[in-house]
C-alpha cells in the first residue's frame, strides 16, 4: 500500500472541506492547485467542467468561496512564514488577511462567503480564527488543539472540536462567529471533526484501542447537542481509523466522508437514513473526496496518491459510484463554488 497522507492531517484537512451550500445542482466554478511537487505551486480557477482556466498566482492551498467569486489562498511557506490572501476568482490583485510564522489551515468559508475560519498552527498549540473578509477584522474563537470547524447554515455560529493539549480528550463546542458565547455541546471527551448540515451536525466519535489506531464512527446531533444518533457501525481493521464527515447534501440525506488511517485516505459515501457507508469507487485507489453537489448526486474528487502530485488529477464521480469524468489533469486540492 502506498503512502497518501498521515491519518491525522488527512482527516483534519478533509473534515474541513466545503459543505454543499451552493444552490445549483453542480457549482459553476472550480479552484485547484498545480505544481505541488515543485517549488512554485500555482492556484487556478476554471469552469466546473475544467474549461476556461485562469491562473491566479502562487499558492500551496486554496478554497473558492461558496458563491464562486473569491478564492482564499495559503501562500507557499518561506523562511518568513506564510500568508492567507484572497483574490477575485476572475483574476486580480491579492489582499492579505493574515501572516503567520507557522503553518495555516485548514480553511473554511461561511456559507454566505463573508467570513473565513482558519487554524493558525503554533509549536505546541493552535488558534482558531474567524476573519471578516471585507474588513479584515479577526476574532479568536478558540485556543488549544483544534480538530475540525464548520459554520452554521446562516454563518452566524461556528462549531469546532477542541482539546486543551495534544492527545487530550476533545469535545465539540458552538460559539458565535466573533467567538462569544462558546459552550460545549458534547461532554464525552471523544467527539471530533464537526460538520454542520442543514438541520444537524455530523461528527466523529472516537473509541480508543490499545496499541492501535482509534476507531472513528459517525454520529449526528442537533446543534444544541441533543438527539444524538450513531450513523455508522463499521468494523475497522488494525492501523485504520474510520470516517470523518466532509460534506452534506442540501437535503441532509447524504454525506460525503473520508476513510482514514495509516497510509490511507479514501472517499466514502453515507446514506443518512440507513447509515449505510461504502467506498465511493469500491477499491483502495487514493481517491479523496473534496466536494458534494447540492443535490447529492456528484462527488468532486482528487485522484492519485498523495505522495505523487505529478500524477494527481481532478474528476467527478457519481455518488452511487461509476465512471469518473476527468476535469483537470495534473491538478490537486480542488474545491467547488458558484
Amino acid at each position: 500500500m502506498r503512502s497518501i497522507a498521515s491519518p491525522l492531517l488527512a482527516a483534519l484537512a478533509l473534515a474541513l472541506a466545503p459543505a454543499a451550500a451552493a444552490q445549483a445542482a453542480v457549482p459553476s466554478k472550480l479552484s485547484y492547485v498545480t505544481g505541488l511537487a515543485g517549488t512554485h505551486p500555482q492556484v487556478h480557477v476554471a469552469n466546473a467542467d475544467g474549461s476556461g482556466d485562469v491562473r491566479l498566482g502562487p499558492g500551496a492551498d486554496a478554497l473558492i468561496s461558496p458563491d464562486g467569486t473569491t478564492v482564499a489562498i495559503v501562500t507557499p511557506y518561506t523562511r518568513r512564514g506564510t500568508s492567507l490572501v484572497v483574490r477575485p476568482a476572475a483574476g486580480g490583485a491579492a489582499r492579505t488577511l493574515l501572516r503567520a510564522a507557522q503553518s495555516l489551515g485548514p480553511l473554511v468559508w461561511s456559507p454566505d462567503g463573508t467570513r473565513l475560519a482558519v487554524t493558525v498552527n503554533l509549536v505546541d498549540t493552535a488558534r482558531l480564527l474567524v476573519i471578516d473578509v471585507a474588513s479584515g477584522a479577526r476574532h479568536v474563537v478558540a485556543r488549544g488543539q483544534i480538530q475540525g470547524a464548520s459554520f452554521s447554515p446562516d454563518g452566524e455560529r461556528i462549531a469546532y472540536a477542541r482539546s486543551a493539549q495534544r492527545f487530550d480528550r476533545g469535545d465539540i463546542y458552538v460559539a458565535r462567529a466573533d467567538g462569544s458565547g462558546a459552550h460545549a455541546i458534547t461532554h464525552d471527551g471523544r467527539s471530533l471533526y464537526p460538520l454542520w448540515g442543514p438541520t444537524r451536525i455530523a461528527y466523529t466519535h472516537e473509541r480508543l484501542r490499545r496499541a492501535d489506531a482509534p476507531v472513528y464512527q459517525l454520529r449526528v446531533m442537533r446543534p444544541d447537542g441533543g438527539g444524538v444518533r450513531q450513523l455508522t457501525h463499521m468494523r475497522i481493521p488494525r492501523l485504520l481509523s474510520g470516517l470523518t464527515a466532509t460534506a452534506w447534501s442540501a437535503d441532509g440525506r447524504r454525506l460525503l466522508a473520508e476513510y482514514g488511517g495509516q497510509d490511507t485516505s479514501e472517499a466514502w459515501t453515507v446514506d443518512v437514513a440507513s447509515g449505510r457507508a461504502r467506498d465511493l469507487t469500491g477499491r483502495l485507489d487514493g481517491v479523496i473526496g473534496r466536494g458534494l453537489s447540492a443535490d447529492g448526486r456528484t462527488v468532486l474528487v482528487q485522484r492519485g496518491f498523495f505522495d505523487d502530485p505529478r500524477h494527481q488529477s481532478i474528476a467527478t464521480v457519481p455518488f452511487r459510484g461509476g465512471r469518473a469524468t476527468v476535469l483537470v489533469r495534473r491538478g490537486s486540492l480542488p474545491s467547488w463554488g458558484g
